[in-house]
């Protein structure tokens, strides 16, 4: 597969030329069968993304958190309704077994807070422990107060 690399500054990549042919690889031989063992080992499939309101407008609007916490949960839930009426044949015609159904019922990336505790709290834990805070930051002190039992 082919990298594409920023050829000029940037405030994603900073990089300035590609490294060379050869030099890089993937930490793991098989990335997907580590990822595998640590989501069975830890319950943890890494969180990349996150949504963020800046504080100044949730001081102003207060609702907003919630709101774009619906917002999404909507989205996922159609998603997963089209995703289920496309896998259901599959399923009905034995083509996808009992663990590939079990599998599917599971959502190895929860939304909220509540959800996804474990997760926020380790990735909190590995940014002290990388010298990357202080200290291990609270998810209280990080999300609005309105969304932490969600």
């Amino acid at each position: 597969a082919s990298l594409n690399y920023f050829i000029t500054p940037n405030l994603v990549d900073r990089a300035l030329t590609k490294p060379a042919e050869g030099k890089v690889r993937t930490l793991f031989p098989d990335p997907a069968a580590e990822g595998r063992r640590y989501y069975a080992k830890t319950g943890i499939y890494p969180i990349n993304h996150c949504v963020v309101v800046r504080r100044s407008i949730h001081e102003k609007y207060p609702w907003i958190a919630l709101n774009l916490y619906s917002a999404f949960v909507a989205a996922k839930a159609s998603i997963q309704q089209k995703r289920n009426a496309i896998l259901e044949p599959h399923l009905a015609t034995g083509l996808l077994d009992d663990e590939a159904r079990k599998a599917l019922a599971d959502d190895p990336l929860p939304y909220g807070i509540r959800s996804s505790r474990h997760v926020l709290e380790t990735i909190a834990q590995y940014q002290h422990e990388q010298g990357l805070t202080d200290r291990v930051v609270a998810l209280d002190e990080i999300f609005a107060k309105s969304t932490l039992d969600l």
